[in-house]
């Protein structure tokens, strides 16, 4: 087997054995078997089961990227349109690559503690990339007279997050099949859920809102 298919297939055997039991039940012997090479070729090209399995998260992190990037995002629209096309890119990636997103998932979750460090630094860089897609879509898409921009991007950071994590776990529950098939049923929702940020729940009056019959 050439060495980059070597390299292909154990770190594919890697991404599927860490997504399946995590860091500390997974085996370095189950991923040799998935891979079909020997063991000491798994250490000769990662060293370590710490490294193997960093190594394992950066490239389910990359195909994850590959994947939302080849659905046109992050695609330069306003604050709601990028927050709907975030989130929806995320849930299809997570349907079409799921071991890819349990491991990716479960590191953050779950880190183990020798890793820990690092991942807290991986976890944080991916944050502040997160952060500055969606500043420059708050920006062209404009603030409120007396608007904090710091506040308001951390508003939208943390909503981005919360429905992100929501729609993932829930469409999880369903077929493939039938989650892609309401892909766009979802992006639609969270666009008018998106859009409440901007027009606010709030009457204006003073008053109490009155509910929507």
């Amino acid at each position: 087997m050439p060495e980059a298919a070597g390299r292909d297939a154990i770190l594919e055997a890697a991404i599927a054995e860490f997504a399946s039991k995590g860091y500390h039940e997974a085996n370095t012997n189950a991923i040799r078997e998935r891979a079909g090479v020997s063991k000491g070729l798994v250490f000769h090209h990662y060293g370590s089961k710490p490294a193997l399995y960093m190594a394992a998260l950066e490239r389910a992190e990359a195909m994850l990227g590959e994947r939302m990037s080849s659905y046109g995002y992050p695609g330069g629209g306003n604050l709601f349109e990028t927050i709907a096309d975030a989130t929806a890119a995320k849930l299809r990636a997570s349907i079409e690559l799921p071991e890819a997103y349990r491991l990716v998932f479960g590191a953050y979750v779950d880190a183990p503690a020798e890793l820990a460090a690092e991942l807290r630094a991986r976890l944080a860089s991916a944050i502040a990339a997160s952060r500055e897609t969606l500043g420059r879509a708050l920006d062209a898409t404009g603030l409120a007279p007396g608007t904090d921009r710091g506040r308001a991007l951390d508003l939208v950071c943390a909503c981005v997050r919360g429905l992100a994590d929501d729609y993932v776990e829930r469409y999880r529950a369903m077929s493939p099949a039938e989650a892609l098939e309401r892909i766009g049923e979802a992006r639609d929702e969270l666009a008018g859920m998106v859009a409440l940020l901007g027009s606010g729940i709030l009457a204006r009056d003073g008053g109490a809102a009155r509910p929507s019959p």
